[in-house]
């Protein structure tokens, strides 16, 4: 193979200087020394002796000239001829404004050790702080090394032999595949926004809050629960500027016409737990503009109103023991009334989350669901309780007794005040992948 590498460089790229300038580009990006390898002219043109710009130890800017010569045979004549455009590349390099410190020169003749050490000096005492001198001989050498026979193969056509092929796979195996994984890695990713963004036109019909505890708990450790989710538009989505929906202890609690008929109902998760879901809309809206396209786009008027509206309430069994509580606003009945919002409507809406400060202190991780998409995942490092006495702003009937477990707030721990959904800061991942309907079969044809 060291005999096919010379050869082909005598002659293989004659009249390509444009192929010999991207080879020697090649080579010199292999040489741990040089840094931001770059052509000077990489369709070709003027290049004032310089054919590679470089970095040489991060330090010092680099110029880097080619000087091939067709049908390359050592000669007196061709080495004559390679000194003189050594020369006269040195000295236009010098010429520039600012002056590199480091000068290297490509050339297919080969030339003697003494010869090399001559260039180089009439090199340094021209001015240069380094320089260094690539003749065919070192080209062949780094070309047959495993870092470069990729380069060999690409610029000078020679194929690897089977030992070859172990080296260059030893050395370089783990980062191409690296490569090609992160590549396919980089697709799928684009692939499952653009589907996310298709979908997320979809009405929302579930938006889920799953809350995972720290540890699993018998229902008497746990007894009097309440926890709400509030989502607030940053503007007003046909009619509707904030989403509240939770959960709590008695069964009967959140029905619209228990008054206090809820504390005849065992307290404490594992007897029972009550639901909610309300909006908050604008009152005009609310009285009849319909979901018109006119309306979920209209601003609302300087004497807009706001009202509270109840959409479902509901009551369910106990828990024995807890380790998960979950809640949820559900519009996935059979029919949708309005006023209703799309999934994408929930993008740069705020999240604040409410509790009683003994359920609070126990959660471990917050995850938040939108259709069949996972849009959030917080865990206990990501937030923290406050105890500065806010209180959701839902009518939910609650004990003295019971509010002596104090509400608290859960927030963002890095000192903001609600949590932000963002889909370009994080792409929500899709739960299910969907199945194609199997073909059909026909019968044969006799």
């Amino acid at each position: 193979m060291a005999y096919d590498t010379d050869e082909k460089l005598k002659s293989y790229l004659d009249t390509n200087q444009l192929a010999r300038e991207r080879m020697c580009l090649a080579l010199l990006a292999l040489d741990k020394r040089f840094s931001n390898v770059l052509p000077r002219h990489p369709a070709g043109g003027p290049d004032n002796g310089r054919d590679i710009e470089a970095r040489y130890q991060n330090e010092f800017d680099a110029f880097a000239a080619v000087g091939f010569v067709n049908q390359a045979n050592d000669s007196r004549t061709q080495k004559t001829r390679i000194r003189n455009k050594f020369g006269d590349d040195v000295k236009r390099a010098l010429d520039q404004s600012p002056r590199p410190k480091v000068f290297v020169f490509f050339t297919n003749v080969r030339f003697t050790i003494g010869e090399i050490e001559q260039l180089t000096r009439s090199g340094l005492h021209a001015g240069f702080a380094v320089v260094d001198i690539f003749d065919r001989e070192r080209m062949r050498i780094v070309l047959d090394n495993a870092d470069g026979l990729a380069a060999r193969f690409q610029y000078l056509g020679i194929p690897l032999s089977q030992a070859e092929q172990a080296t260059f796979f030893a050395r370089w195996g783990d980062g191409i595949q690296g490569l090609i994984s992160a590549g396919f890695g980089r697709l799928e990713t684009a692939i499952a926004q653009i589907l996310f963004r298709h979908e997320a036109t979809d009405d929302l019909d579930l938006f889920s809050v799953r809350c995972d505890l720290n540890r699993s708990y018998d229902a008497t450790e746990i007894g009097h629960f309440r926890l709400f989710c509030t989502f607030v538009r940053r503007n007003i989505v046909r009619g509707i500027f904030c989403i509240h929906f939770g959960a709590s202890d008695r069964t009967n609690r959140m029905r619209p016409d228990t008054k206090l008929n809820y504390l005849l109902d065992p307290p404490g998760i594992g007897s029972g737990q009550s639901f909610g879901e309300w909006i908050e809309v604008l009152e005009e809206i609310d009285q009849g503009a319909g979901d018109s396209k006119a309306a979920a786009e209209a601003a609302p008027k300087e004497d807009s109103e706001f009202k509270w509206r109840l959409l479902s309430s509901g009551g369910g069994i106990g828990q024995a023991t807890v380790s998960t509580i979950f809640i949820k606003y559900d519009r996935g009945g059979i029919f949708q009334l309005p006023p209703t919002i799309r999934m994408l409507d929930l993008d740069g809406g705020w999240l604040i989350f409410h509790a009683n400060r003994s359920l609070a202190e126990k959660i471990e991780s917050i995850q938040i669901f939108a259709n069949d998409y996972k849009i959030m995942d917080i865990q206990r490092r990501d937030f923290l309780i406050d105890s500065s006495g806010e209180t959701p702003d839902v009518q939910v009937p609650f004990s003295e007794q019971e509010l002596k477990d104090e509400w608290v707030a859960i927030r963002p721990a890095n000192g903001n005040s609600t949590f932000v959904i963002s889909f370009a800061a994080e792409s929500p991942v899709r739960l299910f992948s969907s199945q194609q309907v199997p073909r059909p079969k026909f019968p044969e044809k006799n």
